[in-house]
């Protein structure tokens, strides 16, 4: 409704981590990205595997792919969702 009255508007996340509650960030969790955004953060995942990969890490380098892969996998079901569907069809 925000886009369409052309209304600015940002997004907040608010988290809790253990016995911390009410963190406030303006980094939105993963779910909350459209899949332009996700496809940015992808890319942020394959440079920082490709730098890894480079100094020899090969922990980092495992991890970011574990990480890569499954934020893949998410961003292809919410492209179903948000492109083909045209976000009628939420999960």
């Amino acid at each position: 409704m925000a886009e369409n009255q052309l209304v600015t508007t940002t997004f907040q996340n608010i988290e809790a981590l253990g016995t911390n509650v009410g963190i406030l960030t303006d980094i939105p969790p993963w779910d909350a990205l459209k899949v332009g955004q996700r496809i940015t953060k992808l890319d942020h995942f394959i440079s920082e595997a490709k730098k890894a990969e480079t100094v020899g890490d090969g922990a980092v380098y495992r991890q970011l792919f574990g990480e890569f892969y499954s934020s893949l996998r998410s961003t292809w079901e919410r492209s179903v969702e948000e492109v083909l569907f045209n976000q009628v069809v939420h999960a």
